[in-house]
């Protein structure tokens, strides 16, 4: 359910927490995220990391410009709304909404006992045919037969690096 608007922080209530801006929080965090993943090609847990800081990212983006120049992120009320501009600029996103709902959310099927089966969690996106079920679904590649991961979150970086 989405947060009313009078309970959503203020940017005064942002610069109280020290929220760092989105380029800070980039060069801090994002980009060594994804540069560990990238020499760690093996290490499920850095490709779970990388995925979630990259598609989050575009949360931090919102939140931090929304009331102070609405326009850098086409004043759109909400980052869910924010989130679909982006997916219209890159299908990256779509990959990375998967990819992070699968590293997060295991769901046992309700109608099945088998400890092996997991339900997809959320909707799927018509637009990115690749099942995602399980964080190993998204260790190289996003989904059978889906992108590459690492090239899939480069491509979102890409279109970040826009914002900032």
């Amino acid at each position: 359910m989405p947060v009313s608007p009078t309970n959503r922080p203020t940017l005064e209530d942002i610069l109280v927490l020290n929220m760092r801006p989105p380029s800070v929080w980039f060069a801090e965090v994002t980009e060594p995220l994804v540069d560990e993943f990238a020499r760690d090609l093996n290490a499920l847990r850095r490709a779970v990391s990388a995925i979630r800081e990259v598609f989050h990212f575009h949360e931090r983006l919102w939140w931090y410009w929304h009331s102070t120049d609405g326009k850098r992120v086409h004043d759109t009320p909400n980052s869910e709304e924010f989130l679909k501009e982006l997916k219209s600029q890159s299908n990256s996103f779509r990959a990375l909404e998967a990819a992070a709902n699968a590293t997060k959310h295991h769901v046992r099927a309700q109608r099945k006992y088998h400890r092996s089966v997991v339900n997809i969690f959320g909707y799927p996106d018509p637009e990115f045919p690749h099942v995602v079920a399980t964080a190993t679904e998204a260790f190289r590649t996003i989904g059978d037969d889906g992108p590459d991961t690492l090239e899939t979150i480069r491509d979102a970086m890409a279109v970040y690096r826009t914002y900032l």
